[in-house]
């Protein structure tokens, strides 16, 4: 998913980004988003917390588990700490649920 957003240093330009990276796994029903990206307007807004309840709310619709993957440490933890399942053997990735507090 791309986005885009006025220049900071010429606001008649737009910069191109990437929102959201991830992948649909049909066989296993699942769900994994490896990237968000959100530009700094848009950060410290919870809008990227909000993207991801979105879209465990289409994957628990349709019974396929949401997955995010190749996290960095901080953002791992910090989804521990609000109720998101880590996977077995993989120290790098969540399982979202019900309980995941993302609003």
């Amino acid at each position: 998913m791309k986005g885009y957003y006025n220049n900071e240093f010429d606001p008649t330009k737009q910069t191109p980004f990437i929102l959201l990276r991830f992948c649909i796994y049909h066989e296993y029903k699942q769900i994994q988003i490896s990237n968000i990206f959100l530009p700094k307007f848009m950060q410290y807004k919870g809008q990227g917390k909000r993207l991801i309840y979105e879209i465990f709310e289409i994957a628990e619709e349709n019974s396929y588990g949401l997955f995010l993957v190749d996290m960095v440490p901080s953002f791992y933890k910090r989804m521990l700490d609000k109720g998101a399942l880590p996977c077995n053997e993989c120290d790098d990735a969540v399982q979202i649920v019900r309980e995941t507090k993302l609003c």
